[in-house]
């Protein structure tokens, strides 16, 4: 990271004094119109670390917006995920749930603080095929348009399936 972003870290992760001290020197430089991606997806991490340490700045606002929006999507977004997770359940496929998903259900314990853009989930390689063919049941479209004839081979050199909805949620398939 460069030094930007990792004051930006420390101010987002840290606490007490040391979290104050990164946020008063990335503060001095910040510039939301040059704020590349990956800072501007720690913008909700950012806002709820600082209310918590009772920082009152005007700046604060814009990163409440972000949080905010990434807690109503994030919302949403699990409420689809639950309805999944219920058909791999009630199917009899066992399921893991990875990456961000799992970050914000058992260390964040927030939604607002961690912008999804996709879900991702392990099942067993035995019951890929089973996976793929609920998906596409329930409305799943899969990225790979020629799924059904390579589905073995493509698994074979490859560790996820994208797939996505009809209503823009985006799942991976590992």
């Amino acid at each position: 990271p460069s030094t930007a972003q990792e004051l930006l870290l420390k101010a987002a992760l840290f606490k007490g004094k040391l979290a104050f001290q990164a946020w008063r020197e990335w503060r001095r430089d910040y510039d939301p119109a040059r704020l590349d991606y990956g800072s501007q997806r720690l913008l909700p991490l950012l806002y709820r670390n600082l209310k918590t340490l009772g920082i009152d700045d005007l700046e604060i606002d814009q990163f409440k917006r972000a949080y905010l929006d990434t807690w109503a999507k994030n919302k949403v977004l699990f409420s689809k995920v639950a309805l999944l997770l219920q058909a791999f359940r009630e199917a009899g496929i066992d399921t893991l749930v990875l990456k961000g998903t799992s970050m914000i259900v058992h260390y964040y314990q927030d939604y607002g603080v961690r912008p999804m853009n996709d879900f991702d989930f392990l099942v067993p390689t035995s019951r890929a095929p089973d996976a793929v063919a609920l998906l596409r049941r329930l409305g799943w479209q899969p990225q790979l348009k020629y799924l059904d004839r390579s589905l073995e081979a493509y698994l074979s050199v490859n560790y996820a399936l994208h797939f996505s909805n009809t209503t823009g949620c985006d799942i991976d398939l590992h």
